[in-house]
Formats: structure tokens, C-alpha cells, sequence
């Protein structure tokens, strides 16, 4: 095939905050003030406040967070009102699909500024909501909006757990399979943080006076198969998906600098190309490997061209079922850990994978990487980042 050459558009540099918790560190940060931080972070590094033309942000449970969140978290970040900002929601691709519209933006539009994009959630701050049953009852249902806008497909009417489940069983994915996965998550995050890797990526946060985050505080180092293997079955009485291989939803975010300046270019990494794709909602979790082989064939380029993969993990079965369908190695899928350990804001997930595999290239001195992420509703995206 062909190679198709985009016009060039440059990642900077990109950044996240750490990932925490629900109820922990950022308990009391909402998902705009953590956007606003990651803003603030990229601006000071480059000074570039009077550079960017447009903020673009993902964000997934919205419900309570006020208008347009993305707006909001540029004027706290201390941008001027002039610059326009937008909300995307695609839930966990929607970090993507913001730096995926303002990579179009700046190649459609020739701009010689440079755009924010990336995306925030706060699972903390996730309201319940209240479904009245008529016009002045008394008698109310509340719903958790984490639960039924971030993890439960309406057009399935299955949680993401129970399609993690179906994948399991449709591949024949024993347990044993999915913990060992989830167990190399951690080990792998640990390692990147003891040498201080993922540091290069995280912008700490202040929360007050007399407590700095600085690090993730999920990852954990003594962990063992026997304590993955001891945990139950979340979804179907004898299934195979745990809280122990899959990711948590979390809070946190990250975000990227672009521009289409070709005096950028030894600073970051080039977008090659970017492939958005949809599928049945019951196959979400099949859907990531396709839209990498897309991606991969409709750039011109093979899988052996791809020195990295950063995958957004929601569920070790998938991740499995990525591994055997690409044949992708260990030492080169998600070698600094992924969302099995980490955490997974929402929101973010899919702007956090692209930052890491920037930090991921740097250190392993890749010329060549790709990001992907599947979400619920039925499908994926996927972007391959050059070497400036």
C-alpha cells in the first residue's frame, strides 16, 4: 500500500499529572482544576501563553462539572479569553480524539500557533443522580454517574466488565493469563518509577500548603500472583475478570503541545498518522487490535515498523488478546506499565498513553511508536508518533 503522507503536525512535549485514587490525593481537585494544571504546566515549560490558538479537552462523566469544562480550565490555567476552548466526550478515547481534532485543525487550518489538547476526569467527583419517578414525588432512585456514563454500555446494556468476560471466554483467556498480565503492569511501573521515568512526564500538584503529589499512588511493588489469583470474579459468578486485572476508573490528566511549525520538529514527534474506527459495541475490546492493524497498513508502514506500543489497558483479557493477535512482545507493549497500574481517569486515557509513549521513546531511544485505546460504545483509536 501506498504510504499517505499527512501534513506535518508535531507533538511538542506532553504532560500528566499523577494518577490517584478516587477519594485520595485529589480528592478535593476537580477534574477542571486538574485540567487547568496540566495547561499551566505545558504554557510555563515553553512559554508559550501567547502562542496558543485553542485548547481542546476530553472528559467523560460531565454530570455537576458546569459548562464546558475545557473552557473553564483554560481561563484557570490563566489563558486569555480570547482563545477558544471545547469539551470532547468519547469516554475513555475522548484524551485521544481532542488531540486527534486539533492535529486536523492545525493541518486543515495552516495555523502558526500551537494548540493544547488532552483531557481530565475526577472519578472522586462523579455525582449520584437523582431519577424522579413523576413531577413532584418525593420518592427518588439515584444512580451513580460513574457507573452509568463511564463503565455501562447502553447500547449493549452490558457493563465493560461483562465484554471484558465475553472476550475471556470467546478466546479461551484463562485467569492465570489475565494476573500475570496485570502483575507485569505493576512490575513494570514500579521499575519506571524507581528510575525516576516517569517523573520526566508528571507536572507534581500542590494540593496544599504541606502536601506535594509527586508520583502515582496506585502501582504496587510487593505484589504477588498468589494475592491477584485470591481475588474474586467481579462479573459473572465463575469469570475470569477481577479488580485485580482490570484498571480502576481514577483521577487525574494530561495533555499534549502541537504544532504544525516544522521548527518544532527536533524538539517532538511527528504525527504520522491516526485512525479512528467503530465496531459493535459488544466487540469493544476486539476492536483495538484492528484499529492498529488499520492504522499501521493505511500509513504505509508494517507492525514491525512500530519500535513501541502504548495501549490503553482497561482489562488484562484484552490485553492478552492484543499480545496473541499482533504478536506484540513484551519489550515492546506498554514497557513503562499501563492503566492496570496506574489508574485510569477516564478522560484522560487516551491523551496519558500518547504522553507516555513519548517518555517511553526518549528512553528507549525509539524512532517510531504507537498509541491506541479502544472505549465503550464500540471502538478505537490509534496514532503513530515519528521521531522529529
Amino acid at each position: 500500500m501506498k504510504k499517505r503522507k499527512l501534513p506535518a503536525v508535531y507533538i511538542i512535549d506532553g504532560v500528566r499529572t499523577p494518577i490517584s485514587s478516587p477519594f485520595r490525593a485529589f480528592k478535593d481537585l476537580s477534574a477542571v482544576q486538574l485540567a487547568a494544571h496540566v495547561i499551566k504546566g505545558l504554557v510555563k515549560r515553553h512559554q508559550c501563553q501567547s502562542k496558543i490558538k485553542e485548547i481542546i479537552l476530553g472528559n467523560t462523566v460531565q454530570a455537576g462539572i458546569g459548562q464546558n469544562p475545557a473552557r473553564q480550565a483554560a481561563l484557570l490555567a490563566g489563558l486569555s479569553p480570547s482563545v477558544p476552548a471545547y469539551t470532547v466526550n468519547n469516554v475513555c478515547g475522548a484524551g485521544m480524539q481532542a488531540v486527534i481534532l486539533a492535529a486536523q485543525s492545525l493541518s486543515l487550518l495552516d495555523h502558526q500557533g500551537m494548540m493544547i489538547a488532552g483531557g481530565s476526569e475526577s472519578a472522586t467527583h462523579a455525582p449520584f443522580l437523582i431519577n424522579r419517578k413523576d413531577e413532584g414525588s418525593k420518592h427518588a432512585e439515584t444512580t451513580d454517574s460513574l457507573m452509568v456514563d463511564g463503565l455501562f454500555c447502553s447500547v449493549s446494556q452490558k457493563w465493560m466488565g461483562d465484554l471484558a468476560e465475553g472476550l475471556a471466554q470467546k478466546y479461551r483467556i484463562s485467569r492465570q493469563d489475565q494476573d500475570a498480565y496485570a502483575l507485569e503492569s505493576h512490575q513494570k511501573v514500579v521499575r519506571a518509577q524507581a528510575r525516576g521515568l516517569l517523573s520526566q512526564e508528571i507536572i507534581p500538584v500542590n494540593v496544599s500548603k504541606l502536601k506535594r503529589v509527586v508520583q502515582d499512588d496506585r502501582p504496587r511493588e510487593n505484589i504477588r500472583l498468589k494475592q491477584l489469583a485470591d481475588i474474586p470474579s467481579s462479573f459473572q459468578k465463575k469469570g475470569t475478570v477481577t479488580a485485580g486485572n482490570s484498571s480502576t476508573p481514577c483521577d487525574g490528566a494530561a495533555a499534549v503541545l502541537l504544532a504544525s511549525d516544522s521548527r518544532h520538529s527536533r524538539q517532538g514527534f511527528r504525527i504520522i498518522h491516526y485512525t479512528t474506527i467503530g465496531v459493535h459495541p459488544k466487540l469493544t475490546f476486539e476492536s483495538t487490535a484492528q484499529v492498529i492493524r488499520r492504522c499501521v497498513a493505511s500509513s504505509g508502514l508494517t507492525l514491525s515498523d512500530i519500535g513501541l506500543f502504548e495501549i490503553g489497558e482497561s482489562f488484562g483479557s484484552q490485553m492478552v488478546y492484543i499480545k496473541r493477535r499482533l504478536n506484540i512482545p513484551s519489550n515492546k507493549l506498554n514497557i513503562l506499565g499501563g492503566d492496570i497500574a496506574l489508574g485510569h481517569p477516564l478522560g484522560a486515557a487516551g491523551a496519558r498513553v500518547l504522553v507516555t509513549l513519548m517518555t517511553a521513546m526518549r528512553y528507549s531511544k525509539t524512532k517510531r511508536g504507537l498509541a491506541a485505546i479502544s472505549y465503550g460504545g464500540g471502538g478505537a483509536s490509534a496514532m503513530i508518533l515519528e521521531e522529529g
